[in-house]
């Protein structure tokens, strides 16, 4: 006899798989004439431009289908990164919108407790990400964030208008974040080059319970946008972020993504340093 908990995490293990599939059947499927027209929900925005590598305005004219992807790089810096999250929080907070906070709040899967913390900075058009959470996370996940090892927080560096539009909708999705972004992984292939991608995204956002003036208000959100960029900003300046993906396991910087092998003896490395 299966206990309560052991039979939750089985049901919603079983419902997110579901979501994902829904997610990468909408992406291919033509949009049925209810949804919303790609003008419709994309709005112009103006923000003042950051040297982070962010959109300063979303809108359907950029260029898609081109992601910028990291390379990967031999070797791993030994020197731990300071943090800077508590000047990012206290601008984000400036920006005056309660919500927005709440939505920037840290996004992450395993134990706050976890002796070890593995920060990843990832763009939902980069193919590197994209494998990384499709191909290596899952194995993370098992070996090291079910067993309460390592606790993973996922940051926003989006590149690119169609990047941007993601990442809002995926914050906007608020609890759904995690499960989202997998989702659009999972589905990217089909979606970033799609020749109506933001249609794509918003069917996707449906999925998770947003109505379409859902999606409109999100990517309408002037101050959800400005916390994107001073997180992206910050991580390009202060912390030496230049592509996507980039780790950090307990301050030390990992650029690129990785074979699951040297993932594992970095995380093992990290957490022999605790004992």
């Amino acid at each position: 006899v299966l206990s309560e908990s052991v039979l939750s995490k089985y049901l919603l293990g079983i419902g997110f798989s579901i979501f994902v599939i829904l997610a990468i059947v909408y992406a291919i499927t033509p949009d049925s004439g209810d949804a919303p027209a790609q003008n419709e929900v994309v709005k112009e925005k103006s923000a003042e431009s950051a040297d982070a590598p962010v959109a300063t305005k979303i809108t359907k004219e950029e260029p898609v289908g081109k992601p910028v992807a990291s390379s990967i790089p031999e070797a791993v810096e030994e020197k731990p990164v300071a943090s800077t999250d508590t000047s990012v929080t206290k601008e984000i907070t400036s920006l005056g919108s309660l919500n927005v906070k709440e939505m920037m709040a840290d996004k992450a899967i395993g134990s706050a407790d976890a002796p070890v913390t593995m920060i990843e900075y990832s763009s939902l058009t980069c193919p590197h990400c994209a494998n990384f959470h499709t191909d290596i996370l899952p194995s993370i996940k098992k070996d090291f964030v079910d067993t309460g090892k390592v606790r993973v927080v996922f940051k926003d560096f989006p590149f690119g208008n169609l990047a941007m539009a993601a990442t809002m909708i995926a914050r906007c999705s608020g609890r759904n974040y995690v499960p989202m972004i997998e989702a659009l992984f999972q589905s990217q292939a089909t979606w970033s080059h799609s020749d109506t991608p933001f249609d794509a995204i918003s069917g996707i956002a449906r999925l998770s319970g947003m109505s379409i003036d859902d999606v409109e208000n999100c990517l309408d959100n002037e101050p959800l946008l400005r916390a994107l960029q001073v997180v992206a900003k910050d991580a390009s300046e202060n912390l030496g972020v230049e592509s996507t993906p980039t780790f950090f396991i307990e301050g030390v910087k990992v650029p690129g993504n990785l074979p699951y092998g040297d993932f594992k003896d970095l995380l093992n490395k990290a957490l022999a340093k605790k004992q």
